[in-house]
């Protein structure tokens, strides 16, 4: 459910989201994000044009990756982390 992921994280900086089809944001811990519309950043019009993946971009001057997968539904679940955390061994 939409409130179990915005509870959810991985490691010290992952979390979850949510993305409709169409790139409009429907779950995120960040709840004033949630409905707007993500499909013209190139990041997210890169992640909606596949079905599953990672890719990692510089975000705000941090390195980030995400990984998502579509669901059934035609939505995209997503799970970012900072990229230097991935390198950590899992610490």
């Amino acid at each position: 459910s939409p409130a179990e992921l915005e509870k959810a994280g991985a490691g010290t900086s992952g979390f979850f989201y949510v993305l409709s089809a169409k790139g409009i944001l429907l779950s995120h811990p960040q709840q004033a994000l949630i409905g707007r519309d993500f499909s013209s950043v190139p990041q997210v019009a890169s992640i909606l044009a596949r079905d599953r993946g990672f890719q990692s971009d510089d975000l705000g001057g941090m390195a980030r990756t995400v990984f998502f997968r579509r669901l059934s539904s035609g939505a995209m679940l997503c799970l970012t982390v900072d990229t230097a955390e991935l390198g950590a061994g899992g610490k």
